[in-house]
């Protein structure tokens, strides 16, 4: 039965004395008293408290683990230099706003729960989440990790290790549902390692091995590349319905049929109503079950609408059952502009990922009158790094862009100042990673060495088939810097002759076009310079040579084998998240001589800020660190009075 409407009825019967304050508004709070649990040793929001009392929920002690996570001033989803943690208090909407239909990051983000938890994103000070404790074997290849006793689905249904027995033997290891077992999976992160083994141990506890160490494991079930728990726990009692292995195919195939898929083809419909992390802001998240703290509960073409989840395994230090805020209301709009321009009409709560600083003095303007306020936080991406396709399929483009001197000359032709001052108000330096200095003498020198010193009658040099070379940006508008960055880029080449075009094409149509390997150039940001050893998984040649990611990917059996020099780059990467220490400090410092050297990323700059918009009655608001970490601690936010 949905949630929702169980709220809803109860709160026509529900006790005056239960609520402390009035009607509740979007973007505000109703200062909802928390109503303690017979034991009192947990409270609840008085809208579950009303489901209890009207019999349609259980107590809140039984809805929690033996042992919720514990949220404190000590302990949190944000480092406690970047926080002074409040105990807050129930009620209030928080409201959003998506150009897509179907994804919206911010609320991604802010429900995305993982098996361990890192604080501030980092991959530093890893602990228990879903799973309450996790132990590592002194070798570094095997992970035993407890599930939280008594944790339940949004649905009220146990979870147990029957439901990772089932992600691993029924999901993981059936070569239909899983074509190519995931690379990060395989010791060491190699794509030619052993896929890794699950043993249950109890209801609660199993272990994890790989063939060899792994010391960067417990980052994946954390942070790194935003895993979730649905990695490793599926409901496996809502999911078996799908599965031909506990349902008769004949059962499904009406099913299969409405989907227009080919008949018996089930793990393609099982495929299409399993939600993964990834799919929590699209319409397969709908009544499926989840241990996020909240649930999807309505989409449509307009509005997306999310209840807070009544089973949700945190607590905060008082014993209140989060999340603090009641729900999620996210408007779909045309555009970024537009969520911009929804910010300055007072009509949302919480802005980040299409906040740009390109806005910050017109956010500032009308902080007072539009009843928000702007945190001028960290970027944890290096957001507008050119990028060419290596292993596009074309002699001429290869025989250029494959010549290490080209993409020097690039780098060093970008003057970087002017993008810091121009479009980061001098927010920013210049890269590290790459040679940074705007040098068109050098650039030209390049150019003219690795022979496109030839020129046709509007200046621009010839490529080796006597042609004009071009390079043809295809934009899609992901944040409102990338489009003017791309212009201003596309000017400093062809100042040293390289013809440089742009168009900017749907976000879903660009995606499309890149892992076909049919993009020559794009521009886009990267996690590694921000987030280091564990955030390298846009360094990969998904960036830079598609091809080449293919054959990583499917250990060779797919794509195309790549140079020497980028084996021995991905195999510095590996290293980089098997090891630690003194070993993983080596092997990225050999990442970055390797960027340096091969420039196969134009990175452009870094140590970007990022303005946080948010209500300004909102607590538990970072004042430092990641911009994007306050979304990670979404259920820590509340409305002040």
């Amino acid at each position: 039965m949905n949630i929702r409407w169980l709220i809803a009825v109860a709160l026509l019967t529900v006790p005056a004395f239960l609520f402390a304050g009035g009607e509740e508004e979007e973007g505000s709070s109703s200062e909802s008293t928390a109503v303690m649990a017979s034991s009192g040793k947990y409270s609840e929001a008085p809208e579950l408290a009303a489901l209890v009392a009207a019999g349609e929920l259980p107590p809140v002690e039984e809805r929690l683990p033996l042992e919720p996570r514990v949220l404190s001033a000590e302990r949190n989803d944000i480092p406690a230099s970047d926080l002074n943690f409040e105990v807050g208090k129930y009620g209030g909407i928080l409201r959003s706003v998506q150009p897509s239909p179907t994804w919206n990051p911010d609320i991604f983000v802010m429900n995305d729960e993982s098996l361990l938890a890192a604080p501030g994103i980092l991959a530093d000070g890893i602990g228990g989440n879903v799973a309450s404790n996790f132990e590592v074997t002194p070798d570094g290849q095997t992970f035993t990790l407890t599930l939280r006793e008594g944790i339940k689905w949004s649905d009220g249904m146990p979870v147990t290790t029957e439901d990772v027995r089932f992600t691993y033997e029924d999901f993981l290891l059936n070569e239909n549902l899983t074509k190519v077992f995931p690379r990060w999976m395989r010791s060491a992160s190699k794509s030619d390692g052993e896929p890794l083994k699950i043993d249950i141990i109890d209801d609660y506890t199993f272990s994890i091995s790989f063939a060899e160490r792994y010391d960067g494991f417990p980052a994946y079930l954390s942070i790194v590349q935003w895993k979730g728990y649905t990695e490793f726990v599926k409901p496996a009692h809502h999911l078996k319905q799908w599965h031909a292995d506990y349902t008769p195919l004949a059962d499904l195939e009406d099913e299969i049929a409405e989907e227009g898929l080919s008949k018996g083809e089930w793990w393609t419909l099982f495929n299409n109503r399993d939600a993964r992390n990834w799919d929590l802001t699209r319409p397969k998240a709908l009544d499926f079950p989840v241990l996020n703290p909240w649930i999807l509960v309505e989409q449509s073409p307009t509005t997306a609408v999310y209840d807070r989840n009544p089973y949700y395994f945190k607590v905060d230090s008082a014993g209140q059952q989060l999340p603090y805020i009641n729900g999620l209301r996210s408007q779909v709009v045309a555009d970024v502009e537009m969520s911009n321009l929804k910010v300055l009409a007072g009509e949302v709560d919480f802005l980040r990922e299409d906040a740009t600083l390109d806005k910050l003095d017109l956010y500032k303007e009308n902080e007072e009158r539009a009843g928000y306020e702007v945190v001028l936080l960290d970027m944890h991406v290096t957001p507008s790094d050119p990028r060419l396709n290596l292993t596009y399929d074309d002699p001429v483009w290869r025989e250029v862009v494959n010549d290490v001197r080209f993409r020097k000359a690039l780098s060093v032709a970008i003057n970087r100042d002017e993008i810091i001052d121009a479009i980061y108000f001098g927010f920013a330096t210049a890269s590290t990673y790459v040679p940074s200095q705007y040098d068109p003498e050098m650039a030209n020198r390049l150019l003219d060495e690795m022979g496109l010193d030839k020129r046709d009658d509007q200046g621009f040099r010839l490529g080796p088939d006597g042609k004009t070379f071009e390079i043809p940006f295809e934009i899609a508008m992901h944040a409102t810097d990338q489009v003017p960055v791309t212009e201003i880029i596309a000017e400093h080449w062809q100042d040293v002759g390289i013809k440089t075009t742009m168009k900017t094409i749907e976000p879903g149509l660009q995606a499309t076009r890149r892992n076909a390997n049919e993009l020559k150039a794009d521009l886009l940001w990267h996690h590694g310079p921000e987030l280091w050893w564990g955030a390298l998984w846009d360094f990969v040649p998904s960036a830079f040579g598609r091809a080449w990611f293919t054959w990583f990917n499917t250990a060779g059996a797919e794509g195309e084998e790549p140079p020497d020099d980028v084996k021995a780059f991905m195999a510095a990467m590996d290293r980089s998240i098997a090891l630690s220490g003194a070993e993983r400090e080596a092997a990225i410092e050999e990442v970055r001589e390797r960027m340096m050297e091969n420039v196969y990323i134009i990175l452009n700059v870094e140590d970007v800020k990022y303005p946080l918009i948010v209500n300004k009655n909102l607590g538990n608001v970072p004042t430092g660190g990641f911009a994007i970490a306050a979304n990670f601690a979404g259920e820590q936010l509340f409305y002040k009075n």
